[in-house]
């Protein structure tokens, strides 16, 4: 309902409004807002991490950092768990945003550690649609912050989380996604090894170039830490199994792995001090 709102008059707002009366005399722009609202601060509660204790787990990530002058992550989830993990070890975490804020761009140029939100962040957000005195088209204005102890200089009556919702066809044209997916694409590009943790296979636009980046190079290599990769049902991951009848040298699979504690697990094994 909220993504209908967004237009004046969407052709399927009639179809929609046949489910039920109550949609139609009861979802008031009023209401939608007060919607928006309760998802910002829903998630912010689930999504915004404040114990530093509760992100030890990914500390091999920086033993990792460590051993190579650069590192670049990729994730898909909106919580700042990599950021947070990042300033209590005084290591600098490049997300990208100012860059593409000020110069429409990324520049993730440059060794360091590296993050790509590919779906958005808790601490992004996105205004409703305004002019503004330099840029008289509409659009919509990103605000960001670092920490979850930092403060917005100014307050904005109605803001959404600039964040992707929804288990499939996660893209839009709007705001940066489009570019950080050319980013995932580039670092790929440059890469031979990718190492995947927790992540579905759900997601067509990420296995997009997953497939890519396997099939462009034959010593293009990826690493799967998934208890339940023998066993999952998700079509792409059966594709990974046939991929790995026919090229197994391409495709390394972790799955000895309790699935209540893997990624604790996985990633002390794989990035041990």
């Amino acid at each position: 309902m909220l993504q209908i709102a967004e237009y004046d008059s969407p052709e399927f707002a009639p179809f929609v409004e046949t489910w039920d009366p109550f949609i139609k005399t009861n979802v008031t722009p009023e209401r939608l807002w007060n919607i928006r609202l309760h998802m910002r601060r829903t998630l912010e509660e689930l999504a915004m991490l404040r114990d530093d204790k509760k992100v030890e787990y990914l500390t091999p990530i920086l033993t990792l950092l460590k051993k190579q002058p650069r590192l670049v992550v990729a994730t898909l989830n909106y919580d700042n768990a990599v950021e947070l993990l990042a300033r209590d070890n005084s290591v600098p975490c490049d997300t990208g945003i100012k860059d593409w804020i000020e110069k429409d761009m990324f520049d993730f140029s440059g060794d360091g550690l590296k993050l790509l939100k590919l779906h958005g962040s808790v601490y992004w957000r996105w205004t409703e649609p305004i002019t503004t005195y330099d840029l008289k088209m509409e659009h919509r204005e990103i605000r960001y912050i670092e920490h979850y102890t930092d403060r917005f200089s100014t307050m904005v009556a109605v803001e959404t989380p600039m964040v992707i919702y929804g288990q499939r066809n996660k893209l839009t044209t709007e705001g940066i996604f489009l570019d950080l997916l050319r980013q995932f694409d580039k670092e790929l590009s440059n890469s031979d090894l990718l190492t995947v943790i927790g992540y579905s296979f759900r997601d067509e636009h990420i296995n997009f170039f997953i497939t890519k980046f396997l099939n462009s190079d034959e010593s293009n290599v990826i690493r799967v830490v998934m208890p339940d990769f023998q066993t999952s049902t998700v079509e792409f991951v059966d594709r990974l199994r046939s991929f790995k009848d026919r090229r197994a040298s391409q495709i390394v699979i972790e799955d000895k792995f309790d699935l209540n504690t893997f990624t604790t697990n996985a990633l002390n094994k794989l990035y041990a001090v």
